[in-house]
């Protein structure tokens, strides 16, 4: 049991997301230090708050507590995200946290809108989110990403997380959500 493990945590969301952000922004030549300070805003005011709120509704953790509590989760990061992007934008933040901002939130609303009606793994979606954005700036990594998303998938099933069914539809909403966020 513990193999099964390695790939949930390794390639965790709230690893893959912010590593996924470094790389775009870097692709799009903002500074070392604008990167962090806008990816490190993004995970305290978003990421955080948000697994914050699921592990203290869910006995275990996020992966097992039900879709009305994830629902919480969702209303929280979305929440928590706008606010960032409503400061970002009026303390004038480069044009590229902007945009890749204004993704997020809107991602985020289409994955809660879908764990609204399945429990779609989140974990399979991150990573080919992280794919398919990738498209447009860093496609070597685009498959690098589909291929990670494998061992993620299989993993979440295997540890009782997901159906399958669960992980095909976060990795199929993620890729969509990705590629659309590499034309921006």
């Amino acid at each position: 049991m513990m193999f099964e493990r390695i790939p949930s945590k390794v390639l965790h969301p709230l690893i893959v997301l912010p590593l996924s952000g470094i790389l775009l922004l870097y692709s799009r030549n903002l500074s070392p230090g604008n990167i962090v300070t806008w990816v490190l805003t993004y995970i305290l005011t978003a990421l955080v708050p948000t697994t914050l709120t699921a592990w203290r509704t869910g006995d275990k953790g996020l992966d097992v507590i039900s879709r009305s509590q994830r629902n919480k989760s969702y209303l929280v990061g979305v929440t928590s995200m706008c606010l960032t992007l409503l400061a970002a934008y009026y303390i004038s933040a480069p044009e590229a946290v902007i945009k890749l901002g204004g993704f997020a939130v809107i991602s985020s609303i289409i994955f809660g809108v879908a764990n609204h009606f399945s429990k779609v793994s989140i974990h399979t979606g991150a990573i080919t989110f992280a794919a398919g954005a990738f498209t447009a700036e860093i496609p070597t990594l685009t498959f690098t990403g589909l291929l990670l998303s494998v061992p993620v998938g299989w993993s979440r099933v295997k540890l009782d997380c997901h159906t399958k069914r669960q992980v095909i539809q976060g990795g199929i909403l993620g890729l969509a959500c990705g590629l659309a966020a590499s034309i921006i």
